[in-house]
């Protein structure tokens, strides 16, 4: 068996392994950047239920996520859009997409997203 430092792990088996992690530890504050916009929507989709459950292992955390797909977190508690590092607009998403014009219903709208939830 090759040492742990020289295994190669594919992006779907590294973040099964992340999640795997963290839903086995008690965590208050999880952070993504980006964490599954390289998979497929199908595994994405898969992914964000598990982050969603309010029954689950997860219930209690906090969690911070960097997203461009932001049908991924419409759903959220509250939205920072950022504008070349100052905040553009903060708050509830739903709230925001609202806000005829607003920066998170702009952004939301230009990503193909017409519908609001």
């Amino acid at each position: 068996m090759r040492p742990l430092q020289a295994l190669t792990l594919t992006l779907t088996l590294t973040l099964t392994l992340t999640l795997t992690l963290t839903l086995t530890l008690t965590l208050t504050l999880i952070v993504m950047d980006e964490a599954t916009s390289s998979l497929d929507r199908g595994t994405d989709e898969r992914i964000q239920a598990i982050l969603r459950d309010k029954d689950g292992p997860l219930r209690d955390a906090t969690i911070v996520a960097i997203a461009h797909r932001l049908e991924t977190i419409v759903d959220y508690d509250y939205v920072c859009v950022l504008d070349n590092g100052e905040v553009a607009e903060y708050g509830p998403p739903q709230e925001l997409l609202q806000k005829q014009g607003g920066p998170f219903h702009s952004l939301f709208e230009e990503s193909g997203n017409k519908k609001t939830v």
